[in-house]
C-alpha cells in the first residue's frame, strides 16, 4: 500500500495477511474476490469469501489482539484499506455506512452461530467446549451491536 494511497492491490494467490499477525487495518473489496482462511488440526479451511462491495478485517479496528485469521486473494484484487480513525471519519461523513456494516455483521453473526450449532449437535460434537465458545461470542456480539462498537 503507498503511504499516500489507501488502496491496495493483490494478484490471485497473493497472502494479504496471515493469522497471528498484527492488526490494525480493515478492508472493503473494491474489485476482487478475497478468502478468509483459518489454521485448523495443520491445514487451512475457508471460513468465508468475501465478494466485491464487501470487507473484512474490520476485528482490526476493535481491539488489540492480533488477526484471527488469514486472507488470501482468490484473484486480482483491489481493495481500498481503513485504520480505525479513517473508518470513524468515514461513518460520521455517511452515517448510512455503518448501517450497512451493522446488517452485514449480524448475517455473519447467523452464520457462525448456525455453523457452531451444527458443529454442538452433530455426530462428533463436543458440546460443552462449543456451547461454551459459541455462548461468549454470541454475548460479546450482541453487547457490541446494542452499544454500536
Amino acid at each position: 500500500m503507498q503511504p499516500d494511497n489507501r488502496t491496495a492491490e493483490f494478484a490471485a494467490d497473493d497472502r494479504i495477511f496471515s493469522e497471528g499477525d498484527p492488526a490494525g487495518v480493515m478492508y472493503f473489496v473494491e474489485q476482487g474476490r478475497v478468502e478468509i482462511r483459518h489454521q485448523v488440526e495443520g491445514r487451512e479451511e475457508t471460513l468465508a469469501e468475501i465478494n466485491q462491495g464487501q470487507f473484512f478485517g474490520e476485528m482490526a479496528l476493535f481491539g488489540d489482539a492480533p488477526r484471527s485469521a488469514s486472507a488470501v486473494a482468490v484473484r486480482d484484487s483491489r481493495l481500498v484499506c481503513y485504520t480505525r480513525n479513517e473508518f470513524e471519519s468515514a461513518i460520521r461523513s455517511d452515517p448510512e455506512l455503518a448501517i450497512f456494516l451493522i446488517e452485514d455483521l449480524c448475517v455473519r453473526l447467523r452464520k457462525a452461530d448456525q455453523y457452531l450449532k451444527e458443529r454442538m449437535h452433530g455426530p462428533d460434537s463436543q458440546a460443552g467446549e462449543w456451547q461454551e465458545t459459541f455462548l461468549t461470542l454470541r454475548s460479546i456480539m450482541e453487547t457490541r451491536i446494542k452499544s454500536g462498537k
